[in-house]
């Protein structure tokens, strides 16, 4: 793979210096004037390592470029580059998480071999995320019982849906294992760490299956003594299965297409429209 280096320095000859460099190496190099540049360019991501002096002008300095990346970011290494005067602040970098340091004037081939290492050690951890990632979806997958044709079939299709932005309609009569289809689309997308919320539509009334779905506001009918969230809100950023939606009356019908279609609701004597990711 291409990895991409980030060189955060104040010093124009430097930066492109070691940008031309590292480009001659093979690497895309992109780089920043200062730790406020070289922040924007990692919250936009495809950074795979940051070079970064310790000591620059403006309200960032590399200590805190260092922080940031080690807190948010920690899979990216970070090399710190110094002048003779800072080994103390060298010193302090290396326990607060980066992965080297130099001092100033540069060692080119000391730093070419340290960026190396560190680019292997990066490589390294991603195709390892991704293999536990493999494992762990065949193990969702797996959760389905079934190895005929036809569950096989159904399986592709669930793997090319799950992690579509789309709602998802799972046909087939009582007892065929919809909810276990509707729970392993869940397991296997990237909603899978937040809430799967069941809801079976026939056992509510009318009134109870809105309230149920969208909620209520403070005395927005008797007995309503406080706001009740429903389903929709507490499946926010998870899946939410509504089983036998056939049985569903049509007035409650036409409130759930506009949620299908805008994502919105009002919880029932609410007027405030609530946005949620379902």
């Amino acid at each position: 793979m291409k990895f991409t280096i980030l060189i955060i320095d104040d010093e124009k000859n430097i930066r492109e210096g070691l940008a031309a460099d590292f480009e001659m190496d093979g690497y895309n190099v992109k780089i920043a004037a200062n730790g406020k540049e070289g922040l924007e360019l990692i919250s936009k991501g495809d950074i795979d390592l940051v070079i970064t002096d310790l000591r620059m002008p403006g309200s960032i300095s590399g200590e805190q470029v260092l922080r940031e990346v080690t807190t948010k970011m920690p899979g990216i290494p970070v090399i710190v580059l110094t002048g003779h005067g800072s080994i103390d602040a060298a010193v302090k970098a290396m326990q607060d998480g980066a992965y080297d340091f130099l001092t100033k004037p540069l060692n080119l081939e000391q730093l070419e071999v340290i960026v190396k290492r560190a680019l292997e050690g990066r490589e390294l951890s991603i195709q390892h995320a991704e293999l536990l990632k493999q494992v762990d979806s065949k193990k969702k997958a797996d959760m389905v019982i079934g190895k005929s044709a036809a569950m096989q079939k159904v399986m592709n299709l669930v793997k090319k849906v799950a992690d579509a932005r789309i709602s998802v309609l799972i046909t087939g009569e009582t007892g065929v294992g919809k909810e276990v289809v509707a729970n392993a689309i869940h397991n296997l997308s990237s909603r899978s760490k937040n809430a799967f919320i069941p809801v079976v539509c026939s056992s509510l009334s009318e009134t109870l299956l809105e309230s149920e779905l969208f909620g209520h506001e403070k005395g927005a009918f008797t007995n309503a003594e406080s706001m009740h969230k429903g389903k929709f809100e507490l499946a926010h950023g998870g899946t939410i299965f509504l089983d036998e939606i056939g049985e569903i009356n049509l007035s409650v019908q036409v409130k759930l297409l506009r949620v299908l279609q805008e994502r919105k609701f009002e919880r029932v004597g609410g007027e405030s429209p609530i946005e949620v990711d379902v």
